[in-house]
């Protein structure tokens, strides 16, 4: 490629220097991992920097094969002679748009002319997106936490926790139902599902747990198993021996279990086309005046300040669920969880789970849009709901480590952070966080509920695991990780334990009764520039080639 002056080959070992010799204002803001791009020459209009509204600038790289979204960022990546590299604006959407410039070689002899310019596409055509999308970022992000590289898989930073693994089985299921980690992964979870449902503690007292019941027949489900034989255990029988006379489903101490646990059973249930009534029903005692769904179960909801995102979202699918399996449910019920969830939803797009949690969290955001999306494909037509899913998805995109974030953040590219905070922090905070904010969050980039994931075909192939010790076999019921598992984020149950940092609600168990919300903190770059709910919007180009510098 020519430069600018003289005509000489161009190169350079800095694509923010390349961008600025064509002639171009790239704004930045100074982060640790490096200067994050903002804005060029004054686009976007609001500096994503500072106020995110979905829209930024995605980094590419490009030979005459085509181009390629960078995995470093511009600053630490070289523009050598004879290539290319280039800014797309996203705005928006699922997948950031490659550059709207053809890099394959003109079949005639171009003209030299040392002149830069700039190809910018004012109304670009619609395309279909280049690059990996988020979701597939994520679950290539999970998988790699959890492979033993030995056919197994095991995501759980502190000991047995089955419930952990299922919340990622249906992040995969949901994302790509022929994912080939799927049957690995089950493989790994099925094993440990008797002793994680029906176990014996060291004084010799059987514990069997209602909720965790109903979540591993729901992952059986979902990956189009014998929901009578889950690892040598009868989920289903177990379930339903777990339910009493009122329809309440009851944990490993005879109690009525929290609102996950009921509406799992719903949803498991339904899905297996044996729902009584009663069981619905006693899930819908819990729905409070507002329409929201409140976690701890007892006389019917006279009031809303227990009411919860986490405990609703869930509410709403098992609504669904229901009805996808025939059993009646009242349009007033439906609707009055749909403008809960609305309504509860902050200026910024995410969610907070309730008055006790007031974090605002991409476990329960994830959630929520999940929730609302599937609400939205059986009853669409309401703006309010297409309003907060859209604004939803574009603030966890906000909070995922995309592969510009740069070459410190190379390994964990796909992780979704829990929070703002969580993602500024980077490196601060725990790696357990993130692996169970990511498997929720990620719900939020259009998959499908938890009515309806189900892998297209049951999974053929079991590797041969490896023996693991169980963390387990001792653990008493009184916390600890042998209590079930919602399905989803963590800790938004609320209850003391190692998951009080509050986040969505995933583990009844392990340690706390609602347990995602895992308060450690996560191990990464927090790159601003990231997030993902990209547009295909302007791009601008800018090419290193042997014909000239342009952009």
């Amino acid at each position: 490629m020519t430069s600018t002056t003289g005509g000489s080959a161009y190169s350079s070992t800095n694509s923010l220097q390349t961008f600025a010799d064509a002639g171009f204002d790239v704004a930045t803001k100074a982060t640790s991992f490096g200067p994050q791009i903002c804005q060029v020459d004054g686009a976007p209009s609001t500096d994503p920097c500072a106020a995110w509204t979905g829209v930024w600038w995605s980094f590419w790289t490009g030979t005459d094969a085509g181009w390629n979204q960078a995995l470093t960022g511009a600053h630490e990546t070289a523009a050598p002679t004879g290539t290319f590299v280039g800014l797309s604006l996203v705005d928006n959407v699922d997948d950031a748009p490659e550059p709207r410039v053809d890099t394959t070689p003109a079949t005639s002899t171009p003209t030299p002319t040392p002149t830069p310019t700039v190809s910018v596409t004012p109304t670009p055509e619609p395309s279909t997106p280049a690059g990996p999308g988020r979701a597939d970022l994520a679950s290539d992000w999970l998988v790699s936490r959890a492979a033993k590289g030995d056919g197994t898989y095991d995501l759980q930073s502190y000991g047995f926790n089955p419930g952990l693994m299922i919340d990622m089985l249906f992040a995969l299921v949901a994302e790509d139902p022929d994912h080939e980690a799927i049957a690995g992964l089950w493989a790994s979870i099925e094993k440990q599902i008797p002793e994680w449902v029906d176990f014996t503690a060291d004084d010799g007292t059987r514990y069997v747990d209602g909720p965790s019941a109903a979540k591993a027949m729901l992952a059986a489900e979902a990956v189009r198993d014998d929901v009578n034989d889950v690892g040598g255990l009868d989920v289903a029988k177990t379930l339903e021996s777990k339910i009493d006379d009122d329809g309440r489903v009851l944990d490993y101490g005879d109690a009525p279990a929290y609102g996950f646990g009921q509406t799992l059973a719903v949803l498991a249930l339904a899905r297996a086309d044996a729902l009584d009534t009663k069981v619905l029903d006693a899930m819908l005692t819990q729905q409070c005046p507002s329409g929201g769904f409140r976690l701890s179960h007892g006389a019917a909801c006279a009031d809303d300040k227990d009411a919860g995102v986490d405990a609703t979202a869930m509410g709403l699918q098992a609504m669904l669920a229901a009805e996808r399996s025939g059993v009646d449910v009242a349009d007033a019920n439906l609707t009055r969880a749909v403008g809960y969830l609305t309504s509860a939803a902050k200026t910024s797009g995410g969610w907070a789970n309730d008055a006790f949690t007031t974090t605002v969290n991409t476990n329960s955001t994830g959630l929520a849009v999940q929730a609302l999306q599937a609400y939205l494909d059986e009853h669409p037509g309401s703006a309010a709901a297409e309003g907060a899913v859209t604004k939803g998805r574009a603030w966890v995109a906000g909070l995922q480590v995309l592969p510009t974030t740069g070459a410190a953040a190379a390994t964990n590219v796909g992780a979704i952070a829990y929070s703002p905070e969580a993602f500024a922090a980077g490196p601060a905070t725990s790696t357990d966080q993130w692996e169970r904010a990511t498997p929720q969050a990620m719900l939020a980039f259009g998959l499908p509920g938890f009515d309806t994931l189900v892998v297209a075909a049951a999974p053929t192939a079991t590797p041969t695991p490896t023996p693991t010790t169980s963390a387990s076999s001792s653990a008493t019921p009184t916390g600890g990780t042998t209590e079930p598992t919602t399905p989803g984020t963590g800790g938004s149950d609320g209850g003391p334990g190692d998951g009080t940092a509050g986040g969505s609600g995933t583990d009844t168990g392990s340690g706390s009764d609602g347990g995602l919300a895992y308060t450690g903190a996560a191990v990464w770059p927090a790159l601003a520039v990231a997030v993902l709910l990209l547009l295909a919007g302007s791009a601008f180009v800018l090419v290193s080639r042997r014909r000239g510098v342009h952009a």
